[in-house]
């Protein structure tokens, strides 16, 4: 007995849910005058299959399709049976759009104008929902723009024309108030403080909510190099105020960045270069930046730059820094470059910058093989950082520039070289970098640069010139391979995005520099004008250490297996 019973409880808990599911009625809507049967969402159907009354699915039945264009619908019967419910309607003609006006409210300050609705872009179409939908977004879109986000989008009328199947309609927008933002939060921060986010992002207490408000913020918070990435801003109510809140993604604070470079020389012969670069934030107080950075070049030479500012002093977008460079040419002679700097951020993404830069160039080692001689300078300058980028590490839209325009006095130390002007003359430097992100798909990016540095003297030391050559300017060539006075050179990337910090490369480069006659030299024999080109690929990707970047350059000059290799790594502290 006890196991009869329990093999009726096993088959009927496997006959339970076929029972289930043979009991869930069917709903069908079938119409009467076009013969053929309506498709019905899913929410439509179990609304009717919950209904227990003829003339509750009726009322749902006619509403579906009065939503749906058929203004004069009417049920026709119903058949309402165990697994099957049967809907039978008249639903006369779908009615389209005909006319269509906006009445436009004037605001507070001054009447708004906006450009009107092309009715050929909405006349003939469905009049359903989504119509209204777009028709009141775009409307409401441009009230927004202008700070009135509580905009209401208002039906006034709807009048059937007289051939029965188009709708005249007329509307208005009621303004509303403007918002006065109270404040601005974020979400997903730990490392940095919320007062001083409030600086970065730029809004203040008061301002009117709008698109460009909130771009301006989001922006720059990217620029801060603070996120991985910045979600768009939205609206929120606190306790009543108008809040704008930022979804944030941090990154660390402190980051170390090292670069070796395999490079084989023309004789045969290989060395290796590279440096390293500890960057630290915040750790003196919010805002503070430390970068402590060592080269070690080829041929012999080594580099040490130390710098460090603050930012957003007192409250307000300023910043400060102080940096000492040194680049000491094997035994020959040693360049001390000491910087004051200062910086203010006018809008987004735009930040003007003066600086005073003092420069002392001592020869070591003395003798007639020696290119170099004392001399010490004194440089003003001006110029200014441009960034709107969708994301601050590696970004695949926007662009970025540098413009620093300096001019200062030369004067030389050693009596047995001097200039038609004596033993000082003014020099005149000019150097930019301009750089973009044009997205040709949804991995696809081509990532254009060009460089550009002149520098106008009437006579020149070989510590004047620019250095230039390697990972981080014209890839192909050694590190500090060349050195001009005048020098210019493009770059084409493309990048094939594997994931957000991890994509291939290809690139391409072409540039022309200028390696004048120096104020040491006897004759012009060692000026000349050059034209460099150099082709590359490479692959950077997001590894538990950090940025993983790998790169294979070749110049035209050399074998295509003498390239140069370069690994680098960006890995947080």
């Amino acid at each position: 007995m006890r196991d009869a019973l329990l093999r009726l409880w096993v088959l009927s808990c496997l006959l339970l849910p076929v029972s289930l599911i043979a009991q869930v009625q069917e709903v069908h809507l079938y119409s009467i005058q076009s013969e053929r049967e309506f498709t019905l969402p899913n929410d439509l159907i179990a609304q009717i299959r919950s209904e227990q009354r003829e003339s509750s699915v009726e009322s749902s039945a006619e509403r579906w399709l009065v939503r749906e264009a058929y203004l004069d619908a009417t049920v026709d019967s119903i058949f309402i049976g165990r697994n099957l419910i049967e809907i039978f309607v008249q639903e006369g003609c779908e009615y389209t759009l005909g006319h269509f006006a906006i009445v436009n409210n004037q605001t507070d300050e001054s009447p708004v104008e906006f450009a009107g609705i092309d009715e050929s872009d909405v006349s003939g179409r469905p009049f359903k929902a989504d119509l209204i939908q777009d028709i009141s977004a775009g409307r409401l879109s441009e009230y927004e723009h202008m700070g009135y986000y509580l905009a209401e989008f208002r039906i006034l009328s709807v009048i059937k024309n007289g051939d029965g199947c188009s709708v005249d309609i007329q509307a208005e927008v009621v303004p509303g108030e403007k918002i006065q933002v109270e404040g601005v939060r974020f979400n997903g921060i730990q490392r940095n403080s919320p007062v001083y986010l409030r600086r970065v992002a730029g809004i203040a207490d008061g301002e009117t909510l709008s698109p460009s408000l909130l771009e301006r913020g989001r922006q720059n918070l990217i620029n801060s190099g603070l996120f991985e990435d910045v979600g768009e801003g939205e609206l929120i109510f606190v306790d009543d105020s108008p809040v704008v809140l930022y979804e944030l993604t941090e990154q660390q604070l402190n980051f170390f960045d090292g670069l070796i470079g395999y490079q084989p020389d023309p004789s045969g012969s290989a060395t290796i270069a590279g440096y390293g670069d500890i960057l630290l934030r915040n750790t003196i107080a919010d805002g503070n930046v430390i970068d402590l950075r060592y080269e070690q070049l080829q041929p012999l030479v080594s580099k040490l730059n130390l710098s460090a500012e603050q930012q957003f002093l007192g409250g307000l977008p300023i910043t400060l820094g102080a940096g000492l460079n040194f680049t000491q040419q094997d035994s020959s002679y040693l360049v001390r470059d000491l910087k004051l700097s200062g910086g203010y951020r006018l809008f987004q993404g735009f930040e003007i910058i003066g600086t005073v830069r003092a420069e002392r160039s001592s020869v070591t080692e003395s003798g007639v093989a020696n290119e170099a001689i004392d001399s010490r300078a004194n440089f003003y300058g001006i110029g200014f950082h441009l960034r709107n980028t969708n994301r601050y590490r590696v970004p695949t839209r926007g662009y970025e520039s540098r413009i620093m325009l300096e001019r200062g006095r030369r004067f030389v130390n050693d009596e047995r070289f001097q200039s038609e002007n004596g033993r000082s003359f003014s020099q005149t430097i000019l150097r930019s970098m301009v750089r973009g992100y044009i997205p040709l798909g949804s991995r696809q990016v081509l990532a254009p640069q060009v460089t550009a540095m002149f520098l106008e003297s009437p006579d020149y030391l070989i510590t004047d010139l620019f250095r230039f050559g390697g990972a981080e300017s014209l890839r192909g060539f050694r590190e500090d391979q060349f050195r001009g006075s005048s020098v210019v050179w493009g770059e084409l990337e493309g990048r094939y995005m594997l994931e957000q910090n991890s994509y291939l490369f290809l690139f391409g480069a072409y540039g022309f520099y200028e390696r004048p006659q120096l104020i040491n030299e006897e004759n012009s024999d060692r000026a000349f004008k050059d034209r460099l080109t150099s082709l590359g690929f490479g692959l950077a990707f997001q590894s538990p250490l950090g940025i993983i970047k790998f790169s294979y350059a070749v110049s035209p000059n050399e074998n295509l297996a003498n390239g140069n290799v370069h690994v680098g790594i960006r890995a947080g502290l």
